[in-house]
């Protein structure tokens, strides 16, 4: 076996193993925070002792923060799934930073909506569009094994990189506001703003991989 044979088969091993390595990480780090949402969401539920407004921001906050466990364990299996791509420093950092994030989302939900849960969330666009741009980039350098895919969502490419960085900014934003004024009924409409938001990012999703299956089945 020549140098090049040995190099094209190292490239094609690490292109073909990643996928499955990549799965089993970001499945162990949501399974994790999944695991860290139930405990949490469980001793809250046992101490609302009655139905009021203080309860549906707090119920809104964890609808949020939930979806977004959903949201991105399949966001990352789809795209590890039909894209291919050698992995660098990135692809180590981002998945924790996730969970570091998903976590902080959870740890900070409260009664009183706080400047710490929507900067998490906040952070956690930040890192989506980081995602998208590391996935993207990296698979356009491998453009023979991802031609397919990436001529298909080529215009999803740039609607997700303004999505989640107008999030980012937006929820910085609302953070920032309220730090300086917080009350009752501001906080209940952001709150829910922003599970309405994470349903609207769920259906956001649903479409874009809608337009990866009818290019896999055309």
């Amino acid at each position: 076996m020549t140098n090049n044979d040995n190099k094209k088969d190292i490239i094609e091993r690490i292109k073909n193993q990643f996928s499955s390595a990549y799965l089993t990480l970001i499945s162990l780090i949501q399974a994790s925070i999944l695991g860290f949402f139930i405990y949490d969401f469980s001793n809250e539920v046992i101490s609302i002792s009655s139905f009021t407004l203080d309860s549906i921001v707090i119920f809104c906050e964890y609808v949020a923060v939930f979806l977004l466990i959903v949201v991105v364990w399949g966001e990352y299996v789809m795209g590890a799934m039909v894209f291919k791509w050698i992995p660098g420093i990135a692809d180590a950092f981002i998945p924790f930073l996730m969970g570091i994030a998903q976590a902080s989302a959870i740890y900070f939900v409260d009664y009183e909506l706080s400047s710490q849960w929507l900067f998490s969330l906040a952070s956690l666009c930040a890192l989506s569009w980081w995602a998208y741009r590391n996935m993207y980039q990296k698979s356009e350098k491998h453009k023979e094994d991802n031609k397919l895919v990436l001529t298909a969502i080529n215009t999803w490419k740039k609607r997700n990189y303004y999505i989640t960085s107008i999030l980012a900014g937006f929820l910085t934003i609302v953070g920032i506001v309220i730090l300086i004024y917080s009350s009752k009924w501001l906080n209940l409409t952001i709150s829910c703003l922003a599970s309405i938001t994470t349903i609207l990012y769920v259906f956001k999703c649903h479409y874009y991989w809608q337009t990866i299956n009818k290019a896999l089945k055309s």
